[in-house]
């Protein structure tokens, strides 16, 4: 897998695999203490939802903008000045009950992840061999991997009755050490074929919308439940906060197993059939949680769901980077702003729905999301590109 990489590109791949680490802790770790903010801060759903949806909106502009302004100053800039405001926003998330600094300090980590978002997309699409996906699916299991460890470490803190805050000090000091080691990274590789010497043009339009509306979907789906589940079942199955934590690392722990798996033992170019596949295994794991009452079945299936959605995010930017070859920044760029704008949105229909109607009902909406990027992924097989951009 890589022996295709020289030693700079090597090296590169490691970086981003560390950033993956901490880009998923960081992701995640807002769903594993949003219940003790909600009690310490006496914030509601629609309260916290804006706080959600702000750094969201964050996100789609990171995501969107970074595709085009990696032409401009290189991704080496772009990637450490988004780390830079995530280790900030870190730092001072949460520090007083003030929803406005929150949402400040949230919109500055999301600028973190959009960069890391498309950066490290980008590059692996740049030195993976063309038509795979092992390297990306296994760069997005170690996002998988901080998403597991962030969650646990917070449920242990809980268990012990340690504040929330420690652990969002924590990834502060992991963000500096990152930004720190890309200071010294080498981005040669993507230079030297992602600089674009005229505008872009997508000939596939209806491919990167289809794509586009996909990722909106998928991970309005999967941070919804991931930043949700713990709240969820506290309410619906009454479960501990501590039990709720763990329950996103489990999902996680899904997501992880599946992306590793597919990196080592898949070696096959079939991308849009393997979409379709686990976006079909995803709804039908979905499906029964809301009816279910027995904790461990309803854990059980939020493992098997976290393994169905594993393959979704990297597959549809492989599928990006084959296609959009010349173009692959913009498109990445735009497809990635797909899973900002979604998250924007569903925290927004989320929230209002839970507080009128209760949280079991506003879990119907990532049924419903899951259900419509299945169905994009059935349309998906019906298109063929036309000659590769």
């Amino acid at each position: 897998m890589f022996t295709q990489l020289s030693s700079s590109e090597k090296k590169l791949y490691f970086f981003l695999l560390i950033n993956f680490v901490i880009f998923g802790a960081s992701s995640v770790i807002k769903g594993a203490v949003i219940p003790e903010v909600i009690k310490e801060y006496q914030w509601d759903y629609i309260q916290t939802s804006l706080l959600f949806s702000a750094g969201s909106l964050s996100f789609l502009i990171t995501s969107f903008l970074t595709g085009f302004i990696v032409n401009k100053v290189g991704p080496k800039i772009t990637l450490i000045g988004g780390l830079f405001c995530q280790t900030l926003g870190l730092a001072f998330f949460g520090i007083t009950s003030s929803l406005i600094l929150a949402i400040f300090m949230m919109v500055l980590i999301s600028i973190g992840h959009g960069a890391s978002e498309v950066i490290s997309n980008l590059s692996v699409v740049r030195i993976e061999k063309n038509g795979e996906s092992r390297l990306m699916n296994l760069m997005h299991s170690f996002f998988s991997l901080g998403a597991i460890a962030g969650p646990f470490i917070c449920g242990f803190f809980l268990l012990f009755n340690l504040h929330w805050r420690i652990i969002y000090l924590i990834l502060t000091v992991f963000s500096l050490a990152v930004f720190i080691l890309f200071s010294f990274a080498s981005f040669q590789s993507v230079h030297q074929i992602n600089i674009m010497k005229k505008k872009f043009q997508f000939r596939n339009l209806h491919i990167l919308l289809i794509l586009f509306f996909i990722i909106l979907f998928y991970v309005s789906s999967e941070m919804g439940i991931s930043s949700w589940i713990s709240e969820y079942l506290i309410k619906t199955k009454g479960s501990s906060s501590t039990l709720g934590a763990y329950t996103i690392s489990l999902f996680w722990l899904g997501l992880f197993l599946g992306r590793s798996l597919t990196s080592v033992l898949y070696k096959g170019t079939k991308s849009k059939h393997i979409l379709l596949l686990f976006s079909l295994s995803g709804l039908l794991f979905i499906f029964p949680i809301p009816f279910i009452q027995q904790k461990w079945i309803s854990l059980l299936l939020l493992l098997l769901l976290g393994f169905s959605f594993s393959i979704i995010y990297p597959i549809v930017m492989t599928i990006a980077g084959t296609i959009f070859q010349k173009d692959s920044s913009s498109a990445v760029g735009i497809i990635a702003s797909g899973g900002g704008l979604g998250c924007f949105a569903y925290p927004i229909l989320f929230g209002y729905i839970s507080e009128k109607s209760g949280i079991n009902k506003g879990f119907y909406l990532f049924i419903a999301l899951t259900l419509a990027y299945f169905l994009l992924s059935l349309l998906l097989l019906f298109f063929k590109s036309e000659q590769k951009e």
